[in-house]
C-alpha cells in the first residue's frame, strides 16, 4: 500500500508542471541567446559605415580577384546598406570628410541618388579639394569583373555627376517592381 502512494506522487500534477518547465526554460534560454546574438539594425548600419569609410577599391557590379568567384564588392554592399537606411544622406555627407577616396566616390553616388537637388552643393567641397588632387593626378583603384585598374578621380566624379552609377543604387520601396 505504501508503494502505491509513492507511485501516485511521482505522476502527480506537480511533477507534470516541473517537467513542462524543464523543457520550456532551456528553450527560452536558447531563444534569448539567439536573439542576443543577432546584430541590431544600428550595429549593422555602423558596420556598413565603417567598411565604407575604409574602402580601398571603388567597384559596382560583380567583382572578383583572379580565380575567385564573383561577388558584390564590400564597398557596394556597404553603400547599398547606407543608401537604404533613413540615415543614409548624413552618413554619406560625413564620409565626404572622413572616408578614403573610394569612400568619397561612393558617398558622391549616394548623395546624387538620395538628394539630387543638393548634389552640386554637397559635392562642391570634395570636388574643390580634388581639383588640387587632379592637378597632382589623384587616382583610385576601380574594379570591374576580375580586372582592377587605376583611374583618375576627376573622370569618376564626372561619371557620377552624369548618373553613370545610378543603376546600381537601390530603388525606393514605392518604385520597386511588384
Amino acid at each position: 500500500m505504501i508503494m502505491e502512494t509513492k507511485l501516485k506522487l511521482e505522476v502527480s500534477p506537480f511533477n507534470n508542471v516541473v517537467h513542462k518547465w524543464s523543457v520550456i526554460i532551456p528553450l527560452l534560454i536558447a531563444l534569448s541567446r539567439g536573439i542576443a546574438a543577432e546584430p541590431s539594425h544600428s550595429s549593422v548600419l555602423q558596420q556598413a559605415n565603417d567598411r565604407l569609410l575604409s574602402a580601398k577599391v571603388f567597384a559596382f557590379g560583380r567583382v572578383a580577384d583572379y580565380g575567385q568567384p564573383c561577388t558584390t564588392s564590400e564597398g557596394e554592399q556597404s553603400f547599398r546598406t547606407l543608401a537604404e537606411s533613413t540615415n543614409g544622406l548624413p552618413l554619406f555627407i560625413a564620409a565626404m570628410t572622413n572616408g578614403t577616396t573610394a569612400a568619397k566616390l561612393y558617398a558622391l553616388c549616394g548623395i546624387r541618388h538620395l538628394a539630387p537637388e543638393q548634389f552640386e552643393t554637397l559635392a562642391a567641397p570634395f570636388t574643390r579639394s580634388l581639383e588640387s588632387f587632379t592637378r597632382a593626378n589623384s587616382q583610385v583603384v576601380v574594379a570591374v569583373g576580375t580586372i582592377k585598374m587605376v583611374l583618375s578621380t576627376s573622370t569618376l566624379i564626372e561619371q557620377i555627376k552624369n548618373g553613370a552609377y545610378e543603376d546600381f543604387c537601390p530603388q525606393p520601396l514605392d518604385k520597386k517592381d511588384p
